[in-house]
């Protein structure tokens, strides 16, 4: 038996005579000590490489909630446009249901009642030769006449029976 083969036995290593003196030789020329270097290096490198993706993982997360936010928020947006756009065909055209009393097409109903304001606030009446219109305040509904006679003006109370002609 070789002095190798009774060490093997002696000292249970899973290293050979001959690694362990090349292990000595290096500890000797300095390489270990280079070797540990590199290993620090790796280290720092490693932990740097942690960082950045631990803050890559919190932008990330960040970025997320931010998208999830401006979903909500452009939900919430085009659902104010609908509600909004139901609410103006209420008041256009009614029908829709979206609000108490909307039954009336308001935009017929209202060209309607200005269409007859027209009419009636441009309709003088030839009487004797002097232009007529009664007007209607708006505010209290009292009637006017308007009389234009040689010249002047004239504004006389007219009662609810009496019309322009």
């Amino acid at each position: 038996m070789t002095l190798e083969q009774l060490l093997s036995q002696i000292y249970k290593s899973a290293f050979t005579g001959a690694q362990i003196d090349e292990a000595i030789l290096r500890i000797r020329r300095g390489d270990i000590d280079a070797l540990a270097a590199a290993a620090a290096q790796s280290a720092s490198s490693a932990s740097q490489s942690a960082t950045s993706a631990s803050s890559s993982a919190s932008a990330a997360a960040a970025s997320e909630s931010a998208a999830a936010a401006s979903k909500a928020s452009a939900q919430e947006s085009a659902q104010d446009s609908e509600d909004s756009a139901l609410l103006s065909q209420s008041w256009a055209a009614g029908e829709t249901g979206a609000r108490p009393g909307e039954d009336t097409n308001n935009s017929k109903y209202w060209a309607g009642k200005a269409q007859a304001y027209a009419e009636a606030a441009n309709n003088p009446v030839v009487v004797q030769g002097v232009y007529n219109y009664v007007l209607e305040d708006r505010d209290t509904g009292d009637r006017y006449a308007l009389l234009i006679e040689s010249g002047t003006l004239k504004l006389l109370g007219v009662p609810d029976t009496m019309d322009a002609t």
